[in-house]
């Protein structure tokens, strides 16, 4: 049987993982403590935050057939709430979310993609894969103590372009479009209140 190595466990690395693994032998490998990649949850108890993706919309019947199952079993549901864009301490924008545009994952934004993981995967979570390497005909990975994972016939990248750039090598076909790939950053506030008192917008 076909062996493939994912790098990533977030949306695409478990999608790409259960489309093929009827087909292939699988194992993801992934650097943080948890799955879910920018769609993160992140625990500080008793808090607990969604710090990745903070909503996301339903614009095509493609991607709306996709997670209807998650629909149905309210795993997705709308999100009601505010986006509020500020500039120079000054409200520029409130979007407000009631009508039912906006989606979150419930009960965390992990859920999502905890929900298409199975049984056939097998993932290796706090493990950070540093190196690629091609010997003859098979796919070596080497984490950040240098052990060594394979062989492998495929390996899947799904990490973020530049995490992809540094692990691929240098005369990759793609290199060049890759290291093009501009990312915007994000950053993200996590505050936790024993007592919370309704905000002016």
């Amino acid at each position: 049987m076909i062996k493939i190595a994912v790098i990533g466990a977030g949306m695409t690395g478990i999608t790409i993982s259960n489309l093929l693994r009827k087909k292939v032998r699988l194992s993801i490998y992934e650097k943080s403590r948890g799955l879910g990649g920018r769609m993160a949850t992140r625990r500080s108890e008793p808090y607990q935050f969604n710090h990745g993706a903070q909503y996301f919309k339903i614009e095509s019947k493609e991607f709306n057939d996709f997670l209807s199952p998650l629909i149905r079993k309210k795993i997705i549901q709308h999100w009601k709430g505010n986006h509020i864009e500020v500039h120079k301490n000054i409200i520029k924008k409130i979007i407000n979310t009631n009508h039912n545009k906006y989606f979150v994952g419930v009960p965390h934004m992990n859920s999502i993609v905890k929900y298409f993981v199975n049984n056939d995967f097998s993932i290796k979570l706090s493990c950070k894969i540093e190196k690629i390497e091609k010997i003859y005909n098979e796919w070596f990975i080497y984490d950040t103590d240098n052990i060594s994972y394979g062989p492998y016939d495929w390996i899947v990248c799904t990490v973020p372009p530049k995490q992809a750039a540094n692990l691929l090598y240098k005369n990759f076909r793609y290199q060049e479009i890759i290291n093009n790939i501009k990312m915007k950053s994000c950053f993200s506030i996590m505050l936790g209140f024993e007592e919370f008192k309704k905000l002016n917008f």
